[in-house]
């Protein structure tokens, strides 16, 4: 807390004096500090500023965070050599079809469903964002959520976006993202503030995928998430959250 409000300060002292922040920026690309340099790039997830970012994003109809489980072959350091002593990386022939193929899960949907919205580490956090409230799971805090966001559209009403993009007629199509911070900071929310405009202007729901951060997390951990976050909606995506809205 104390950092972060040390590097606003540092913001508006700079601003105001643009020679000696070009100097201290030269000195600082000499000599980096990591721990400095991680403050300014997590400096979005600090929960004052993710509220005043808020303040500019665009209503949309769900907002929620959904945690899937790894099911499928994991990513690891070896499989990546492997690839390099073969030369098969950025290979762009088509994936073994083995890879697709996963636990059946329709016969414990139900199940299935809850444990999505339980807060796992062991699991991959994935924000999905639509246009239109979903009914993905029932109860006080989403029926409560969806209200105020209707409230807030009556209030504010239809927001004008520019540029504008057409809708996509597909209604099956969907967007995977993966938010950047080179794998060592940030998540799918604090970038909302652009998120958000493509899912309220393609009427499109997106998942972005919140992959593990280093260096807490070796590399190639942040990859497997990815992969394993992307096979999981190819395969389970339509069946397990088709009926609620998605699909």
């Amino acid at each position: 807390m104390r950092g972060a409000i040390g590097l606003l300060s540092d913001l508006m002292y700079y601003g105001i004096h643009q020679h000696k922040a070009e100097t201290h920026a030269l000195s600082r690309l000499v000599h980096p500090d990591p721990d400095k340099a991680f403050l300014v790039w997590n400096l979005p997830e600090k929960p004052f500023v993710a509220l005043a970012l808020s303040l500019d994003y665009t209503i949309v109809g769900y907002d929620e965070v959904i945690y899937l489980p790894r099911l499928f072959p994991k990513i690891t350091k070896e499989v990546i050599l492997k690839e390099y002593e073969e030369r098969s990386y950025n290979n762009f022939a088509p994936l073994d079809k083995s890879l697709f193929k996963a636990p059946d899960l329709l016969s414990q949907k139900e199940k299935v469903l809850e444990e999505l919205f339980v807060e796992d580490e062991e699991r991959v956090a994935v924000r999905i964002l639509s246009n239109d409230p979903l009914n993905l799971r029932e109860g006080f805090g989403t029926m409560l959520r969806t209200a105020i966001l209707k409230a807030t559209r009556v209030i504010t009403g239809p927001a004008q976006l520019q540029p504008q993009f057409q809708g996509v007629e597909d209604e099956a199509a969907i967007i995977i993202h993966i938010h950047g911070g080179g794998f060592v900071s940030m998540s799918s929310g604090s970038h909302r503030i652009y998120l958000n405009r493509w899912v309220k202007n393609l009427k499109l729901v997106l998942f972005s995928i919140d992959y593990r951060l280093a260096p807490k997390n070796k590399y190639p951990d942040q990859l497997d998430d990815v992969w394993q976050a992307y096979f999981w909606i190819l395969n389970y995506a339509e069946n397990i959250l088709g009926k609620q809205g998605i699909f």
